[in-house]
Order: C-alpha cells, then structure tokens, then sequence
C-alpha cells in the first residue's frame, strides 16, 4: 500500500480521465462536422458565389472565408458537449440529495467518527443519510470544497451489526475525496451522456435517413467506432478510479479493506463491466505498481 503523501506521478486514473475527454472532444467534433458541413447544402452554394465573383483577389478572399467558416463550424459540437457537461454538473449535487430524500447524518456513530477523524479531512465532507434502501452502500458526490457522502439508511445498523465494513466503505470513499476524483469523475460521466445525446445517437438515426448509402455506411461504422471507444475508455477511468479509493482506503483502514474485498460481494457480470474483479482489487492492493500496467483493451 501506498504512503498518505502525494504520489510523484499522476494517478493513473487521471491519465485515462485525459484519454476520455480527448476521445469526447474528437467525437463531438466529428459531429459537429457531420451536421454542420457534410449534410449542409448552404456550403456548395457559397463556393458557387464566391466562383462568380469577377476578380481573382475577390473569390480568394471568399473561398477562403468559406473555408475558415467550414473548419470552426464543427467546433460548435465540443462547445455544446462542454456546455451541456458543465451545467448538469452544476445542479447534479441539489438533484442527487432530492432524488435520495436526503439529510445530513446526526448524531454520527461512533465508529463514523472515528474514521472521519482519522481521515484529517481540512473541510469535512457531509455525510447525508439516504431514505432509500437498507443494504449498506455509500458514493461520493458534490462540488469542491462542498463535498457530500452519500450513506444507506441501513448505516447505523451496519455499524452495530458489521462495524469493519461500514468504516472499510466508508476510507473507501474517502479515498475518492482524497484523490480528488469527484469532480472529474462527474464531469467525465455527463460529458460521456451529453455526447450521446448530441453525436453518437443523432448521427447515427442522421445516417439512415441519407439516401446514399456509401457515406451513410462510412458514418455509421466511424459512429460505432467512436462508442466503442468512449465506452472502453469510460469503463478503464471507473475501474482504475475503484483501485485509486482502495489505496488511499487502505492506507487509512488496512485491515478492514482487506476483509471488505476478501469477503465482498461481487458486481455481476454484464457487457460493460464498470468496477475491477475482487481478485484484482486484492491484487492491487498488495502491489499498487500493476496500475502502471495498462490491460490490452486499454491499450
């Protein structure tokens, strides 16, 4: 396990955190210049303008405004996408604690306590108490410095019946904090939606209704392509962002990590799995260097 002081290299969620927004820019790119070019009829017509003008510094002059406009046209996709990104940031903490019932844990278990003083937060995060559920789970939201865990309504009763797991889960988001992933993390989850919404699924419902079938094909696979990128590379920052918690976890509660992922439960298995395997967590745990290593789908 790692020592509490900052690491000498960026962690290695942040590297693909970097990976993932430069693959949703270019995506949102490609679709800007699928809308705002490629299917635009207003292009042709401005280069037959700019032809008929009579003098050669004249239609230089228009083609190449012509052009300037055709390649800053497709940057209106990345400004959308970032747009859309940061405004459902903005209000996600206010809906995330509607949506929960939410209100500020009080008084808090002993056991809490404890861990958040031993965390040596300098700002205290607030830990709300969900009306949902009774199972014990816990995630990380909120904007810096005003950031909120989010705690089962279950809690309190783990902490007399299970009070290592509650106190493990709980260094386990604070790891989240303490790496300073929340903020990123959720900028990466609705940039990833927001480009859904505005190049992935428009694009794609786009290039059926086009009558030519070669482009349409040639968009279409480019547009499973970019998903398939966005959805690997979203994939590879939630998995290594779960390692980065449990080393910081594990430096604050080592024992009780251990026992957390040793007699965990396990995510089940779907297409897309968001969170590493128990035995790799372990794995990493013991040995934080095999985060350098990236898979072969990542790489």
């Amino acid at each position: 396990m790692r020592g509490t002081g900052a690491p000498a290299l960026p962690s290695p969620s942040v590297e693909r955190l970097r990976l993932l927004f430069l693959t949703v820019a270019a995506g949102s790119l490609f679709g800007g210049y699928w809308f705002l070019v490629l299917v635009q009829d207003g292009w042709s017509g401005r280069n037959r303008a700019c032809g008929a003008l009579p003098g050669i510094e004249d239609f230089l002059d228009c083609s190449t405004r012509t052009l300037v406009l055709q390649a800053l046209a497709p940057l209106a996709g990345p400004a959308l996408v970032a747009l859309l990104a940061v405004s459902a940031y903005l209000v996600a903490p206010a809906v995330i604690t509607r949506w929960h019932g939410a209100h500020p844990l009080d008084p808090w278990p002993e056991a809490v306590r404890e861990t958040v003083e031993q965390a040596g937060f300098d700002r205290t995060p607030t830990l709300m108490l969900s009306g949902r559920g009774l199972p014990l789970w816990m995630f990380t939201y909120g904007r810096r410095p005003r950031y909120r865990v989010m705690l089962s309504a279950g809690t309190s009763l783990y902490t007399v019946t299970d009070t290592a797991k509650v106190t493990a889960t709980l260094a386990h988001e604070f790891g989240h904090l303490r790496n300073r992933d929340v903020d990123r993390t959720y900028l990466a989850v609705f940039a990833v939606a927001c480009l859904a919404l505005v190049t992935i699924v428009p694009v794609g419902l786009s290039a059926l209704l086009v009558t030519d079938r070669a482009p349409a094909f040639a968009v279409t696979w480019r547009n499973l392509v970019l998903a398939l990128l966005v959805a690997s590379s979203w994939a590879a920052v939630v998995r290594t962002r779960e390692h980065d918690a449990d080393l910081w976890g594990g430096d604050l509660r080592p024992g009780d990590m251990l026992a957390l992922l040793t007699g965990g439960r396990q995510e089940h298995r779907h297409l897309l799995r968001l969170h590493p395997s128990l035995e790799r967590r372990l794995k990493v745990l013991r040995d934080p260097d095999l985060l350098l290593r990236p898979s072969a789908v990542e790489a």
